[in-house]
């Protein structure tokens, strides 16, 4: 992202006289990021290609999110049913997964004012998974246990929602720096039974830098 940063300074340089870049306007970008799963899933890495527009106005913005995260491991006990009183340990791995995301925005300040470089800002998101999260590799020790719990890994087509608050910072005319913190909730249906999630409802934290496209006519 440093190195993002400087670039994108070394640009303004360039563009610094040009009037076809506006903050106000259609972006793109990229962003990182990390899922909290927690409860026995890895934290895992995310990447997204973002694109979106501010509205010209003091305070709406949105954005679509279509985000990568990478094989996720996973580690959870469940009683088995085999012996009463004793427990069986699942380890496991799922395959990554492929998020569309939709984002609202409302800036707490006027984005309107060219002297404002940074702002502060909450989010509303839905969204829905294209693919993956399927199951990789599994291993139950002991071999000899019924477990209990099994794990749910489907997910294709899986819904959820999620709130943020973020701060962003303009660079220059034509990139900006953000940052966004917040709490997903994933709507995961199970089959019936005790299920372990891969996908499970969780905090999330994203970085991630974007660069104005030319003027709207």
């Amino acid at each position: 992202m440093a190195v993002m940063a400087a670039l994108c300074v070394n640009a303004s340089a360039q563009y610094k006289k040009a009037s076809f870049f506006t903050r106000n306007g259609k972006f793109y970008g990229v962003a990182a990021g990390a899922h909290l799963y927690g409860s026995g899933s890895s934290v895992t890495p995310t990447v997204a290609f973002i694109y979106g527009k501010d509205q010209g106005k003091k305070h709406v913005w949105h954005w679509w999110d279509l985000e990568f995260t990478p094989s996720t491991k996973y580690s959870y006990t469940t009683p088995d049913r085999n012996v009463p009183g004793t427990f069986a340990t699942v380890d496991g791995k799922v395959n990554g997964m492929l998020n569309w995301r939709y984002n609202w925005g409302f800036y707490f300040g006027d984005n309107s004012n060219n002297d404002i470089k940074g702002l502060p800002f909450a989010k509303l998101a839905v969204e829905v998974m294209l693919a993956g999260r399927g199951i990789k590799s599994e291993t139950v020790t002991p071999t000899s246990a019924s477990t209990e719990k099994y794990t749910y890994a489907g997910g294709n087509g899986n819904a959820g929602a999620d709130i943020g608050v973020g701060y962003k910072y303009r660079l220059s005319e034509m990139s900006t720096v953000f940052g966004v913190a917040g709490y997903r909730w994933i709507l995961n249906n199970s089959d019936g039974g005790v299920a372990f999630y891969t996908d499970p409802s969780h905090p999330y934290v994203t970085v991630g830098i974007r660069f104005s496209s030319k003027k709207d006519d």
